[in-house]
């Protein structure tokens, strides 16, 4: 290979460097700012609605038994920033491998100040000290922005959502979150377990720092934003979990496993557009309500209950 040859292969390289390096500044300032967009745009929000599926699939043993379970979530919900009001409802649904599947059904309406839950049929209502605190619980789009916000994502592409162009980015969160995600995990499937297991667990999972668990799980964020608006429009959560003794670090206990995968996507429609919100006949509501048809606009026909 002659010098010449050798000079301009050295240079073609040191250009590629150069170009790859820029490209990576280049996706991180992008990242940096579609993030910041993204969450001026979500806090700007007056309305919006939601839809929010998930599965998880788990499996479980113990010294004298296995079992397995699929939990599948599908809630639906809606915000109206201006009047501080929020709705959303659950249908949940275990299926045990072999056995009976049970069915949850879950509604929240969050108005003039006030929780009111159904949980299969029963009500109960909870006055909210701060309105504006009450309301971040239930700004859905708010929170999994912050989410994003929280975690080291990256740029992969676009693709067409809804018709409409959006970026793409995946990442994964900040260790403190991962870990906090991965407490959750393990409580929902300690809950879902069709066996019995060591109550020592929950224990484990308020303190994740001193357990294997971050070493033995798995937490993956894609998200899609809107090109033109910057608005969120969809994201996934994917997460897996593997505990045993060892892994939680728990002595003297029956040797157990569980390990469970869970997939979360959220999507998010109707930004700015009217929105019902009202508290439903026979809600159980202790004291004087408003309830009626709100909007972006305001309360419409609103009337004591």
């Amino acid at each position: 290979m002659g010098k010449t040859t050798i000079v301009l292969t050295a240079l073609a390289l040191l250009i590629l460097q150069v170009s790859w390096t820029y490209a990576q500044t280049n996706d991180t300032m992008n990242v940096d700012s579609l993030t910041q967009r993204m969450t001026e745009q979500a806090k700007n929000l007056t309305t919006y609605s939601y839809a929010v599926n998930s599965e998880t699939k788990a499996t479980y043993s113990n010294s004298s038994s296995s079992g397995n379970v699929t939990v599948v979530s599908k809630s639906q919900g809606a915000v109206d920033m201006r009047n501080r009001a929020a709705r959303s409802s659950m249908f949940l649904e275990t299926m045990p491998g072999g056995g009976e599947s049970k069915v949850d059904l879950l509604e929240i309406y969050f108005i003039n100040g006030s929780d009111y839950t159904n949980w299969n049929g029963n009500w109960s209502s909870n006055a909210v000290s701060n309105i504006t605190e009450g309301m971040k619980v239930h700004n859905e789009i708010v929170q999994q922005v912050n989410l994003i916000d929280m975690s080291e994502m990256e740029m992969v592409g676009t693709e067409e959502l809804d018709g409409q162009e959006a970026y793409v980015l995946r990442g994964a969160p900040s260790q403190q979150l991962y870990r906090t995600y991965l407490g959750l995990a393990l409580v929902s499937a300690y809950a879902s377990s069709p066996i019995s297991l060591p109550r020592a667990i929950l224990s484990a999972s308020r303190d994740i720092n001193s357990t294997k668990l971050p070493d033995n799980g798995e937490m993956v964020l894609t998200v899609w934003v809107d090109k033109d608006t910057y608005l969120l429009k969809k994201n996934m959560i994917e997460t897996k979990v593997l505990a045993t003794p060892v892994i939680l670090n728990l002595t003297g206990e029956e040797d157990f496993m569980i390990m469970a995968e869970t997939a979360e996507t959220s999507t998010f429609t109707d930004f700015g557009a009217p929105v019902m919100i009202a508290l439903p006949d026979g809600a159980g509501a202790s004291g004087p309500l408003f309830v009626g048809q709100i909007n972006s606009t305001g309360c419409i026909a609103c009337q004591k209950s």
